[in-house]
């Protein structure tokens, strides 16, 4: 009786201005999808940083690796991140990537290989190129994550902008 005359009790107040669960989904999904950067895997922590890692050692090694576009979106970053800490071979680099990478012939590539290829280069090392075709059983959507400026690419990268383009072998 006192809680009527009060007015709604913190239950009522929060469902009246939508900060329930179900609430928060809507606003996502108005707002675009996703919430903030984080792909929603439906893994636990230890399990997906555990995928990203391995994806990313055989990324590097391979330099082209063919799995979902999620995974692909998911370890973009972390492969650009990579190139990054190669382009500057200190101790304390080659320690981050030993941190990341899972085999040590692969981190002597990324430093002796990977990091002079992309020396000028000022980011976007990666390109995730999606598939026409879905995986067999779940349908899931599949891409190919490569390296860009790299022999046997499946498409040329694009010149950095400011650079000068050859326009007379087009016309």
């Amino acid at each position: 009786m006192i809680r009527a005359l009060a007015g709604p009790g913190p239950v009522e107040a929060a469902r009246a201005r939508g900060s329930g669960v179900t609430a928060r989904r809507s606003r996502i999904a108005e707002a675009g999808g996703r919430e903030g950067a984080a792909q929603d895997t439906n893994m636990r922590d230890g399990h997906k940083w555990a995928m990203m890692r391995n994806l990313v050692t055989s990324l590097i090694k391979h330099e082209r690796i063919r799995t979902t576009t999620a995974k692909a979106k998911m370890i973009k970053p972390l492969a650009d991140k990579m190139v990054t800490l190669a382009k500057k071979d200190t101790p304390f680099h080659r320690t981050r990537a030993h941190a990341i990478i899972t085999e040590s012939p692969v981190v002597v590539k990324l430093f002796e290989q990977l990091g002079p290829r992309y020396a000028e280069r000022q980011g976007g090392y990666t390109r995730v190129l999606k598939l026409m075709a879905h995986r067999r059983g779940d349908a899931a959507d599949m891409s190919i994550i490569e390296y860009v400026d790299r022999p046997g690419e499946a498409r040329p990268a694009r010149p950095p902008q400011g650079a000068e383009v050859d326009v007379e072998g087009f016309l």
